[in-house]
């Protein structure tokens, strides 16, 4: 007889050698499916469970989250298809060069934070992210899609309502989605990652808006750290070599000129990947909302030890969105939409900041500081104000 640790190792280890190997081996994938029905009374589609098997191979180390690398492949993929497919018009618009992507991967780290690093081998370039980005992009997506009324869910129309009156009315009577944002930011705040906020299911007349705004965030977030390597931002001077526990590499520092120039490259990726423009946009727009109350709320106030602090350098998120927004030629009805994200936004910190006012009460009744306070107990006060 086995424990139950040791079964779970077993059935773990099965899909684990399916994963790792060249290539799947539906036999083998056929029989360890069969003996899964039949042990456990699991019913897997063999075609479904095929298809994330190939995404989750190819991962570049053994130490590299599969689900999250298949991810973050992805969204590669699309930023790769859409500048080869674009390739003149970019080259011509912005006198770059499109390169390869570098080696890129993730670590398991709550932060939203990206970086591109220099390795200092035959001017070998990182790319690396932390998880916490895919979660933040997800779960403020879905907060900021709920806040929008829905005229039309059908299944190939999207339609919803973007008139700031209406968004006005919806957000008051939609406490809950209020609770749901400063869950997401005080998780991030607190424990140092969004996925401790609470897991919900979203109603499913907002899940093909939360996807758009989700993949062109994200997209956003990818393009920006590309757009650097193909503008040529890596240079000796941009550079500071470190030592420290990652060994040897160069950390890589932007003028204030070079990122507004990449976000307007990684804002034409992200707008050409999107299957609508305005959206496309209206993603960018969440992310930087995003950035804008992190960089509020000071939470990466770490010091000069990490690699992959992001506010230090980036200029201030109301440049960023003005730099944007003067590029975007043709594209004025886009920021009625715009527009109204910015006040959805405003009216969620206003929410934040009485909260915050709520717990430094709690806090100093207690003999506490904010930050001592257990994220439970903060939870159940987010959600007791709903």
């Amino acid at each position: 007889m086995r424990t139950a640790l040791e079964l779970l190792e077993q059935i773990q280890s099965q899909f684990v050698s399916l994963i790792s190997s060249e290539e799947v081996n539906e036999n083998a994938m056929q029989k360890i499916l069969g003996q899964m029905q039949q042990a456990l009374g699991i019913d897997l589609d063999f075609s479904k469970l095929k298809n994330y098997y190939n995404d989750m191979r190819g991962v570049p180390t053994k130490y590299q989250s599969r689900p999250i690398y298949a991810l973050l492949r992805r969204l590669v993929e699309k930023i790769e298809k859409v500048t080869r497919k674009y390739s003149e018009m970019l080259k011509k618009q912005y006198e770059i060069e499109l390169v390869d992507f570098p080696v890129y991967g993730t670590i398991p780290m709550g932060d939203f934070s990206a970086q591109v690093i220099g390795c200092g081998m035959d001017g070998e370039t990182l790319m690396l992210f932390c998880d916490g980005f895919f979660g933040m992009a997800n779960l403020v997506s879905k907060v900021v899609a709920q806040s929008f009324p829905i005229i039309s869910d059908g299944d190939s129309v999207l339609s919803f309502s973007a008139d700031k009156e209406k968004v006005k009315e919806y957000i008051r009577n939609n406490k809950t989605a209020k609770a749901r944002f400063i869950d997401v930011v005080l998780a991030y705040v607190f424990e140092q990652n969004p996925h401790y906020a609470k897991q919900y299911m979203i109603d499913r007349k907002y899940v093909q808006l939360v996807e758009l705004f989700r993949d062109a965030f994200e997209i956003f977030v990818v393009a920006h750290e590309y757009a650097h390597l193909c503008l040529g931002h890596l240079s000796k001077e941009n550079t500071k070599r470190k030592t420290d526990i990652l060994n040897d590499y160069e950390r890589v520092i932007y003028s204030w000129a070079e990122e507004g120039s990449a976000d307007l490259l990684a804002t034409q990726i992200t707008v050409l990947s999107s299957d609508d423009a305005a959206l496309g946009i209206a993603g960018i727009w969440i992310c930087l909302n995003v950035i804008d109350i992190l960089d509020a709320l000071n939470v990466n106030d770490n010091d000069d030890k990490s690699i992959l602090q992001q506010y230090l350098t980036h200029p201030p998120v109301e440049i960023r969105k003005e730099n944007i927004r003067n590029a975007m030629e043709n594209k004025e009805d886009c920021f009625a939409l715009l527009d109204t994200i910015d006040y959805i936004f405003t009216e969620l910190r206003k929410y934040s900041d009485r909260l915050l006012e709520v717990l430094g009460a709690f806090a100093n009744e207690h003999g506490l500081e904010i930050r001592n306070i257990n994220f439970e107990i903060i939870q159940r006060i987010i959600y007791s104000l709903v």
